[in-house]
């Protein structure tokens, strides 16, 4: 899922868009870069005894960005729970994107943390 498609196509106004993702563009920011450092790392060290607790430490400050978007559950599960049942253009987006291979079957509830 794209959730900036829901965003550009003018399905979503903007509290309902935060509502349902949050700071997820950020939270996405962090998970690229730690990605990437964790591969850097692996392709550097190779197989043997790899350390990566620094990387960890070193963006903990990062990491507590993911509080705001968890706390935020309660309030994502009724925006997604009114969005299904009183918006149609949002319903006709998720049929849309259900279908797509990429989602591996999943509905986009199945992407946001219970």
């Amino acid at each position: 899922y794209n959730p900036m498609k829901l965003k550009l196509n003018n399905i979503l106004t903007q509290e309902q868009y935060q509502g349902l993702f949050s700071n997820i563009v950020t939270i996405r920011t962090i998970n690229n870069r730690v990605s990437n450092l964790l591969q850097e790392r692996y392709l550097k060290a190779g197989c043997a005894n790899i350390m990566i607790g620094d990387i960890f430490l070193d963006l903990v400050e990062d990491f507590r960005l993911y509080t705001a978007y968890c706390i935020n559950q309660d309030k994502v599960s009724k925006v997604y729970q009114e969005l299904i049942e009183k918006h149609s253009e949002f319903r006709d987006f998720l049929n849309i994107a259900d279908k797509d291979p990429r989602v591996r079957g999943l509905n986009l509830c199945a992407f946001l943390i219970k």
